[in-house]
């Protein structure tokens, strides 16, 4: 697999918390939820807003995770398809029709339906 490096940028604390995103910065807000996390291409942009917000420039590296050998194969029926057939039981709709509709095994519908 081929390893491609980005080039990201951001701004931590002493807390290990990043800086969030806003469009002004100009009260430095924290948080540890990456999808509010503030993220520039520029290293120079990331030390000037670390210094601006009393926090740490960091650069973003991307690792791809090793593979896997023996990978176990995908087995069972998808989250989506298990919602749509406990909401078509809970509508009343038969296991026997459930399953034509959702190509299914009727088994797989009663083990879904019945799951703890």
């Amino acid at each position: 697999m081929a390893t491609v490096e980005l080039k990201r940028y951001t701004v931590v604390n002493e807390y290990g918390e990043f800086l969030e995103d806003d469009d002004l910065l100009l009260l430095p807000g924290w948080t540890k939820d990456l999808k509010k996390t503030w993220i520039t291409y520029s290293a120079v942009e990331a030390q000037r807003v670390a210094n601006q917000a009393e926090g740490t420039a960091c650069e973003i590296k991307m690792t791809p995770l090793a593979q896997e050998a023996n990978k176990a194969s995908h087995r069972g029926v998808p989250i989506s398809v298990q919602k749509q057939v406990i909401t078509l039981w809970q509508q009343g709709m038969s296991y026997r029709k459930i399953a034509s509709l959702l190509k299914i095994s009727k088994s797989s519908v009663g083990n879904i339906v019945n799951k703890d």
